[in-house]
């Protein structure tokens, strides 16, 4: 996805779209950081459920932090069409840390309670990602996993 370079909301979809394609009921979206408030437009355009999203790290605000901020802008704007979503999104997880530097706890419930999900924490895991030590994610994996076999 183009980035910090062209990180626009709809240079992302136009990517997505050569990349990727169409999204049908067997498609399970996986995000992290900003990539959760592309996949919350991507499932708001839908008009059929996908088979599962899965979100790390998400958040729809600013997070005070201005060289994010200004790039991140049009992916946090909204609105968002909750219900649409939610019919959407197929079986969904949230995951978050305690310690996450650029993500706030709050920002993460602020999007599960509005989904109607539970968050997964994982206790000092910082942003989940390579500098935090996360190279793999066995949780993900073995959730993704969980549910496809079900």
């Amino acid at each position: 996805m183009p980035t910090p370079e062209g990180q626009k909301l709809q240079n992302w979809l136009k990517e997505f779209k050569i990349q990727v394609g169409a999204i049908n009921s067997n498609s399970i979206l996986v995000g992290h950081s900003l990539s959760p408030a592309f996949i919350l437009h991507l499932l708001q355009s839908l008009d059929h459920a996908i088979f599962g999203t899965f979100l790390v790290a998400p958040f729809i605000r600013l997070l005070n932090l201005q060289e994010f901020d200004k790039v991140n802008i049009s992916f946090i704007q909204g609105p968002f069409d909750w219900e649409k979503i939610k019919k959407n999104m197929g079986t969904i997880k949230i995951y978050a840390s305690d310690n996450d530097p650029y993500v706030p706890f709050e920002a993460v419930r602020e999007i599960a309670d509005k989904l109607g999900v539970d968050i997964t924490l994982i206790k000092g895991a910082g942003h989940i990602n390579e500098s935090s030590g996360y190279t793999k994610f066995p949780l993900i994996r073995d959730d993704i996993l969980s549910l496809v076999s079900s």
